[in-house]
């Protein structure tokens, strides 16, 4: 009997340790500083899978690499958000754990670590770029309808078909403001015709020619030349090592020549 109730409280307390939770720890506490941050994103982004593809000395050289060029790249004026650190760090896990990168992958990276930095810039003052944001308030560079300079704005994105008449309202993706309805409508279609940045066309496409209105073609293909990622379909412009042009590509898979792997060696 005695030997039946010990064995029954083992298995009640074995159940209950199986049922708790397990508490992650706090992002904040985690990565509580600058330093901490960069090493924990350049061991995500130095796993065996990059240093290997890449021919990487070793991974301690390439996290340090990877690492120096984390806090020496910090925006000047912007202040570290250590909440903001594990969904970065997350990202760049998952975006290099087979080290064949994708754009959205590369784009849920961008995404995510831009958080990490809250700027200076306040509420309706004028702005360049989303890293001048005080991110940490939602704050976001917003052109508004008209305008030609940016003002710092908390984004209200709005569903297709709706009006986009306030500063503030950004059309979801794939859909535009237009300028003389003030509603969000489609953006263009092949051969429809554009304006750049007033008609913009779909994703995969771009608006040709000149300032006047004109038509919406398709980026390159995959396997034809390119300059840069904006000149593809898929977003990729793979290069070797020291080339000014490169393929467009749907994925990368690093190697030793890949320009990309120049960041780790």
């Amino acid at each position: 009997m005695r030997r039946f109730i010990a064995v029954s409280v083992f298995a009640l307390v074995a159940a209950a340790a199986c049922a708790a939770p397990i508490i992650e720890p706090d992002s904040a506490a985690q990565y509580a500083n600058l330093s901490t941050f960069c090493d924990a994103r350049a061991q995500a982004e130095c796993n065996t899978q990059v240093v290997s593809h890449c021919g990487v000395k070793d991974s301690n050289a390439c996290v340090h690499k990877v690492s120096t060029s984390c806090v020496s790249g910090a925006p000047q004026g912007a202040t570290y958000q250590p909440a903001r650190a594990r969904d970065c760090i997350d990202a760049v896990h998952d975006a290099y754990s087979t080290a064949t990168l994708t754009k959205d992958a590369l784009s849920k990276v961008d995404a995510a670590c831009s958080l990490v930095w809250s700027g200076p810039g306040a509420a309706r003052a004028p702005c360049g770029n989303d890293l001048d944001c005080a991110s940490k308030d939602g704050l976001k560079c917003v052109t508004p309808l008209g305008q030609n300079n940016g003002k710092f704005l908390k984004p209200n994105v709005v569903a297709g078909g709706a009006t986009c008449a306030n500063e503030a309202d950004r059309c979801p993706a794939d859909y535009y403001c237009d300028g003389k309805a003030l509603v969000c409508v489609v953006e263009g279609s092949l051969g429809s015709q554009c304006q750049k940045d007033i008609m913009p066309c779909m994703s995969g496409l771009y608006c040709s020619g000149s300032l006047f209105v004109t038509g919406c073609k398709p980026l390159a293909p995959a396997g034809t030349p390119c300059k840069m990622p904006a000149d593809c379909a898929d977003g990729l412009c793979d290069k070797a090592q020291g080339s000014a042009e490169g393929t467009c590509s749907g994925a990368i898979t690093l190697s030793p020549l890949d320009a990309m792997c120049v960041n780790y060696k």
